[in-house]
């Protein structure tokens, strides 16, 4: 009644009540409109995860998740929206949208290494070597001692396939410092 009568702050707190009582589905998604309309990002996006929990099928929880992640890229909080996009491409990991929202975070800083780390699976799978090889260069400041010249020259191989010899000899070049004696 409150929610029809246009009294949304009324309107909201009678549904957290009833979903103290018990949690619905129906009373959830009342709270997803009324916080959206209210631009109550944070709870809007604590309603989505409860709404994805309860969704029985696997598309209708891809769409509460990939709402969330959305609404968490578009609030600043990165972090979460990259969280919340692995959570879609652990449904579905050709998931194109959670892929373009993973991509758009790869410019912040903060993220831009888990980013990397989730993309470089799928653009494997893709054999799009163009992407690959750019969320590899990401990668390499993070990678161990031990594990840094064998993903070198895996970028010097890329980059070479890709018509790009200056930079194919650049990352030959510096796996060699890094690892003279190493026959590769």
């Amino acid at each position: 009644a409150y929610e029809a009568a246009g009294n949304d702050l009324p309107a909201i707190d009678a549904f957290k009540a009833a979903n103290a009582i018990r949690i619905s589905e129906e009373g959830l998604s009342a709270l997803d409109r009324l916080y959206g309309k209210a631009h109550r990002s944070e709870e809007q996006a604590d309603v989505l995860d409860q709404l994805a929990t309860l969704a029985a099928e696997p598309t209708e929880k891809r769409a509460y998740l990939l709402r969330r992640a959305l609404l968490l890229e578009k609030e600043g909080s990165a972090g979460e929206a990259v969280n919340a996009f692995a959570r879609v491409l652990g449904l579905s990991l050709q998931d194109p949208q959670a892929i373009a929202g993973i991509e758009r975070l790869l410019s912040n800083e903060k993220v831009q290494h888990e980013a990397a780390r989730l993309l470089e699976p799928i653009y494997r799978s893709l054999n799009d070597a163009r992407k690959l090889v750019d969320v590899l260069e990401l990668r390499l400041p993070q990678i161990s001692d031990a594990k840094r010249v064998e993903l070198l020259v895996e970028i010097a191989h890329l980059r070479e396939a890709l018509g790009e010899k200056a930079q194919a000899f650049g990352r030959y070049l510096r796996a060699f410092v890094e690892q003279p004696a190493s026959p590769e």
